[in-house]
């Protein structure tokens, strides 16, 4: 089940299931130490109103010629280097261009709270989009936030609300191009090397083949292993922190793989439920380097 964090508070959170058109349904409340946060698959962070600023103008085009430049300098408190901030919206129909921010510091303390993943996508709560055909009205402690059918961000309520309230956003749903620009330089940083390593990793053992195997149904057989072996763990990098893979040995002509790496957040579980389909996945040394094993299904290890 694909799962959403809402993070109200430094102590405070909520759980969603997330539908594939985005739509949001509470499943719980949760708080930094819920085991729920590891067991489920979190794959965004919607984050509440009260941490992000957002603001409209009337529609110009100008402002929309680069759409991820902040165009709200003179509103911010921060320096443009201190904050993340959405990508320019722009609606011609609705005569509105608008755009949200967050400090940096904020995420910061929020991630290491929560134990959340720097590169997981982060969307503020108030560009969550309602396309229900009735309004609906989220009060989050003494605020009520209006969200109107297809409008481009909810609106603090001034005055009583008649119709029905909900403490949570269920029915909301999440627009992916609406989500804070967090330039991820440490995740490039790490794939490069990764990169690499496979490609050295590649050349050797196709030199290693060519000069000491002559059976060539052989040779194939066991470089599209390797391959293989190389393409899974290319599902599972993000999952490591970054920098923290030590080494990746690959044994056995790719039937066995052992990862070495320095990170204390890793997720077994996930990593089996991206591997289960061709590999045994075992855990091994809780001190550091820990040890991931991958056993390829259906092969014995001589």
């Amino acid at each position: 089940m694909r799962v959403v964090l809402r993070i109200c508070s430094e102590q405070e959170g909520e759980l969603y299931s997330i539908s594939p058109n985005g739509t949001l349904s509470i499943i719980k409340e949760v708080g930094p130490e819920s085991l729920d946060l590891r067991s489920n698959n979190v794959k965004a962070v919607v984050l509440s109103n009260t941490f992000h600023f957002w603001k409209s103008v009337n529609f110009e085009r100008k402002l929309i010629e680069d759409k991820k430049k902040f165009i709200f300098r003179d509103d911010a408190i921060s320096e443009p280097n201190q904050i993340y901030f959405t990508s320019v919206i722009a609606s011609e129909e609705l005569n509105l261009v608008s755009q949200a921010w967050v400090r940096k510091d904020t995420i910061s303390l929020l991630f290491k709270v929560w134990n959340i993943k720097k590169n997981i996508p982060i969307h503020p709560e108030s560009f969550l989009q309602n396309k229900s055909e009735k309004e609906i009205n989220v009060k989050f402690n003494e605020s009520i936030f209006i969200f109107e059918r297809n409008k481009c961000h909810s609106n603090i309520s001034e005055n009583s609300i008649k119709t029905s309230i909900q403490s949570d956003l269920s029915n909301l749903t999440i627009i992916p191009e609406k989500k804070f620009l967090v330039l991820n330089k440490v995740k490039v940083n790490f794939l490069k090397p990764i990169v690499i390593f496979t490609s050295i990793l590649l050349l050797v053992f196709n030199f290693y083949s060519y000069f000491f195997n002559s059976d060539n149904e052989e040779y194939l057989f066991k470089n599209s292993r390797v391959q293989n072996v190389l393409n899974s763990l290319s599902k599972v990098y993000s999952e490591f922190s970054p920098g923290s893979v030590q080494e990746i040995r690959i044994q056995d002509s790719g039937k066995n793989t052992r990862i070495s790496l320095f990170d204390d957040n890793f997720d077994v579980l996930r990593i089996r439920e991206l591997l289960d389909a061709k590999y045994f996945v075992e855990f091994k040394n809780s001190n550091k380097p820990h040890i991931l094993i991958l056993n390829e299904k259906g092969v014995s290890n001589d």
